[in-house]
């Protein structure tokens, strides 16, 4: 289990709340052939997943930027959507189209998983003025990027349901 470090971004905005987006990295190993004269290619592919979301894309991140994720903060993760089956099954789905439809692969791919592991991706959350008018915005620490909490309403939600008051 690992996050990115977000101490830098808490000590800007001390009064936020913090909670964590659920993902699953996995690691598959694809061998497929390219044409019908050539030999069987083997390729390595990371995939990320949203757990709330439901969501899953290519992941290609240098993973020496991940921090071990505490225990402390897992009262702050945003509940999980995806079952594990659910989750391999999607992915393999994903890989397959991939390379039968857009790579145009000659033979079928076969697939396999070699490891997976959860990444957190930590947000914060808490009260800005915009155009005189206070608004709850969330943050992501890593990019920098921030939004209108309203856009978020699984987050919005979550927020709620555990009585936040932010």
């Amino acid at each position: 289990m690992y996050t990115f470090s977000f101490d830098e971004a808490r000590k800007k905005v001390p009064e936020s709340t913090l909670v964590f987006y659920p993902y699953q990295v996995t690691e598959w190993e694809i061998e497929y052939k390219p044409l019908p004269f050539m030999k069987l290619r083997t390729e390595k592919k990371q995939l990320i997943s949203n757990l709330t979301k439901k969501e899953t894309s290519f992941f290609e991140w240098n993973t020496d930027q991940f921090i071990p994720f505490s225990n402390e903060y897992s009262n702050q993760v945003l509940p999980k959507c995806y079952s594990e089956q659910e989750l391999m099954e999607v992915g393999s789905h994903f890989l397959k189209n991939n390379y039968l439809h857009k790579r145009k692969v000659w033979s079928y791919p076969q697939l396999t998983l070699i490891h997976s592991y959860f990444l957190y991706i930590p947000y914060l959350i808490y009260q800005k003025k915009i155009k005189g008018v206070d608004k709850t915005v969330i943050l992501e620490p890593f990019t920098g990027s921030e939004d209108l909490l309203d856009k978020y309403k699984e987050v919005r939600d979550y927020l709620n349901k555990q009585e936040v008051i932010i």
